[in-house]
């Protein structure tokens, strides 16, 4: 069982792999049922486990199709343009999670996400729900403190962070547009 507690905009960056620039976004999970019980200062506290993302919503890419299978259903094409990812934050969820190991760690990675089955509850978040993007206007550096050390370095590298802080930032998109969200919907978003 999880909850969606983060989703952070990473901005665009050179993929070398692909030769291309994309644009990342972490979706970052809560989970509940999976308490951490080393004597660290996180003991007692849920795990968190996260998926990386092209920001994309073909419908060829990963994001899309995971978002598909967490909601139960397909985007139509309207729903994939015009939807915001921010609808995802506290929706509860089932992870199927996969520990591969390499190089002698084992990492933990989100193999499929499903919705929860009726009449099952998640626990609320314990840990603070947040978004964090540089195109939205609640954007401040203090919202970026909140990341990790290693999270900033890469949100740092992106183009959007370059034209923020060269004062040459992107003309504003106009007024939001309806998402097509209905927070009474049996859908989770």
């Amino acid at each position: 069982m999880a909850r969606c507690i983060r989703v952070i905009d990473q901005g665009t960056t050179y993929n070398e792999r692909w030769d291309k620039l994309q644009r990342k976004v972490m979706v970052t999970f809560e989970l509940p049922n999976a308490i951490i019980e080393d004597e660290g200062e996180l003991k007692g506290q849920p795990h968190a486990i996260s998926n990386f993302y092209t920001f994309s919503m073909n419908e060829k890419a990963n994001m899309r199709t995971d978002l598909e299978s967490w909601r139960g259903r397909k985007f139509t094409d309207s729903e994939a343009e015009k939807f915001d990812i921010l609808n995802l934050l506290d929706v509860p969820a089932y992870v199927n999670v996969i520990h591969n190991d390499k190089d002698g760690k084992t990492y933990a990675n989100i193999a499929s996400i499903m919705p929860l089955p009726d009449g099952i509850e998640c626990p609320a978040a314990i840990n603070e729900v947040y978004s964090f993007s540089l195109e939205r206007e609640d954007y401040t550096p203090e919202a970026l403190n909140k990341l990790s050390e290693k999270m900033q370095d890469r949100i740092k590298q992106s183009r959007e962070w370059q034209a923020l802080n060269a004062g040459v930032a992107d003309e504003p998109q106009g007024q939001p547009q309806d998402d097509g969200f209905d927070p009474n919907s049996e859908i989770p978003f």
